[in-house]
Order: structure tokens, then C-alpha cells, then sequence
């Protein structure tokens, strides 16, 4: 029994040790506070997922909110994407569904790292930065950023929801 105890806790300080040559993932948290729903206020089918991340930007270290945003019946992009409501930036990040795997309740288990790295769809700062789609549209149009959520155009498969859809905070029962 001690030797057994022993092997795993070695086990256990070698995969520690050698970490940063492994990417074994995170725990993440779905979030109920926030909600998706079409200009009519009807739910749409999603789970939302908080996020922190932490960068230096202008040497001065910054941990900054956002959510994965899964959308449960869309195939189109993965039904998956990412947005920093106070940055304002909306983007599409790399693996997808498949990627996340419910635990139990709320916590979600994310296969790789590489799930928060994403390609920019939108960004304030730069108002040109918009993603294009094979016509050179812009892929989102009329997108707002709100001080507690955002509002943006469907595209694609999203147009089955409605001609809007709204990301906000459960508690702000308003459409804009």
C-alpha cells in the first residue's frame, strides 16, 4: 500500500514537473448569468462558458473576463465562439465542440490550452478588422457592443433563430 501511494505520488510530481511540455487542458465553469436570445426574447439553445485570461499589454499585467459561447444545434463554424463583451472583440477559437466535455453540473472539463486562442471576427479598436466571408462581406454586421452583453445580425445557420441574437446578463430584461 505505501509502495503503491508512493509510485502515484512520484507519478504525480513527474507529470507536475514536465507540465509545460504537455498540454493536459483546464477546468472551466458554464455561466447562468448571461443568456442568449433572439430579437423576440426567445432562448436560444446554448451553454456559456466564463473564461479569465491574463496578459501584459503596455507592461502592465491585465486579467480580463470573456465567454465561449456554444451554440448546441449549429454545425456551421463549429457553433462555437468566443467574446470579450469589455474589450469588445468577438472571434471564432481553434478546436470546438468536441473539445469541451461536461464534468457534472456546471464544471466543464476543456481538452487543450489551445481552445483560447482564437481568430479575430471583430474588434473595436480596429474598425476595420473584420472577418470576411467568401463574397468579401463582412461575416457580422451591425454588431453593438452594450454595457452588459452584445447584439449582432445573424449569419449563416444563426438566421434559423431570428434576425438577431442577443447576448446579455439574465437579470436585464430589455431589448434593445
Amino acid at each position: 500500500m505505501i509502495i503503491t501511494s508512493t509510485v502515484v505520488c512520484l507519478f504525480i510530481l513527474l507529470l507536475i514537473a514536465i507540465k509545460k511540455d504537455f498540454d493536459f487542458g483546464k477546468i472551466v465553469f458554464k455561466n447562468d448569468s448571461i443568456e442568449i436570445v433572439n430579437e423576440r426574447g426567445k432562448v436560444i439553445p446554448s451553454v456559456i462558458i466564463a473564461k479569465k485570461i491574463k496578459r501584459n499589454h503596455r507592461n502592465e499585467s491585465k486579467s480580463n473576463k470573456y465567454f465561449t459561447i456554444i451554440f448546441k444545434e449549429i454545425k456551421e463554424y463549429d457553433g462555437i465562439f468566443v467574446l470579450f463583451i469589455k474589450d469588445s472583440v468577438f472571434g471564432i477559437p481553434q478546436g470546438g465542440k468536441k473539445d469541451y466535455i461536461t464534468v457534472f453540473g456546471n464544471v466543464v472539463y476543456q481538452k487543450s490550452k489551445e481552445l483560447d486562442f482564437f481568430k479575430v471576427l471583430y474588434n473595436k479598436e480596429n474598425y476595420n478588422d473584420f472577418f470576411n466571408d467568401e463574397f468579401d462581406k463582412p461575416l457580422i454586421n451591425n454588431l453593438k457592443f452594450l454595457e452588459d452583453g452584445v447584439e449582432f445580425e445573424t449569419f449563416g445557420e444563426l438566421k434559423k433563430y431570428g434576425s438577431r441574437i442577443i447576448i446579455r446578463e439574465k437579470d436585464k430584461h430589455y431589448l434593445p
